[in-house]
């Protein structure tokens, strides 16, 4: 069964689906940019959208298991020693509600990415992605509610 992007959406309204990472490919799309930010709440948010590109996938497997958690909690503290990765892209959003932004329309990200997510109500989400040098496209969909954000990631 082929996974779609609106299918994953659908299937997973109101869930994290990201629990460790999915191998995808690095490319480009016309009809589906690699990030996208979909407002489902009443409101107008504003969201902070942030990628590093962390490494190559590879020797991710030999990092220390705290790897990850370490990571993470340096993004949400905005203390990432960005001198030990190299930094991709930051976006500052406003969506109107049921809209949905895309700051990208096309990417050749490779290797290890950290996508992180923060709205102005305070939800948050950060999303791990492996990302080869193949021709499949990949995309990340965040969706914004209320109260919370969600995930969902797959290949084109």
């Amino acid at each position: 069964m082929d996974a779609t992007r609106r299918g994953l959406l659908a299937a997973v309204p109101a869930a994290v689906t990201m629990a460790g990472c999915s191998l995808v490919g690095g490319g480009d799309s016309d009809d589906r940019p690699p990030y996208a930010v979909e407002n489902e709440s009443d409101e107008t948010r504003s969201v902070d959208l942030r990628v590093w590109e962390v490494g190559p996938v590879d020797p991710f497997d030999e990092r220390p298991d705290s790897f990850r958690d370490d990571f993470e909690a340096a993004a949400a503290e905005g203390t990432v020693p960005e001198s030990d990765y190299e930094w991709r892209e930051s976006y500052e959003l406003s969506i109107e509600p049921g809209d949905t932004a895309a700051p990208l329309d096309e990417s050749s990200a490779t290797g290890l990415l950290y996508v992180r997510a923060s709205a102005d109500h305070g939800g948050a989400i950060g999303v791990w992605v492996e990302a080869d040098d193949s021709s499949e496209d990949f995309f990340v969909a965040i969706s914004v509610y209320g109260h919370g954000m969600s995930a969902t990631t797959g290949e084109d």
